[in-house]
């Protein structure tokens, strides 16, 4: 049991943190119409030439930018790099606060420490593409651009 002086905290689902619906191709196809919109693959490149046992093909959703998550830790333990060294990497890239920022890698859940990141540099518009790669390499008709 918890004591009454420390309640057990409360998460309060909400909107707008994710594009997932049966038709996400399609929608992310609508958020990216608005030129604030900027697609970042954060997948590493050991994660790009995965085809999970030859079911996907290789390659990118068109107009990505590429920034690996592991270009923000700092070593094999997991760490992150300085606030100082994530700007640089962050604007190298393109990937700016004053942008919508939607996210994607293999799968949704693979986004959630660039999501960390990014919330922890003050980024306000992100989203994650749920259906990731995975679902976008298998929608009929999506255009698939070389890694």
């Amino acid at each position: 049991n918890t004591p009454p002086d420390n309640p057990p905290p409360t998460v309060t689902p909400r909107n707008g943190y994710y594009i997932w619906t049966d038709s996400g191709a399609d929608n992310l196809m609508l958020r990216l119409a608005d030129p604030r919109t900027l697609l970042v693959d954060v997948r590493a490149e050991e994660e790009w030439r995965d085809d999970v046992n030859e079911s996907l093909p290789l390659g990118r959703i068109p107009g990505a930018v590429s920034l690996p998550w592991t270009a923000t830790v700092r070593d094999e333990t997991g760490r992150l790099k300085s606030p100082e060294e994530l700007t640089a990497i962050l604007t190298g890239a393109g990937v700016t606060p004053d942008r919508r920022i939607v996210l994607y890698a293999r799968y949704g859940v693979e986004t959630a420490q660039p999501w960390l990141v990014l919330t922890l540099m003050g980024y306000k518009d992100l989203v994650i593409y749920d259906r990731g790669w995975a679902g976008w390499a298998t929608t009929p008709g999506a255009a698939i651009a070389p890694l």
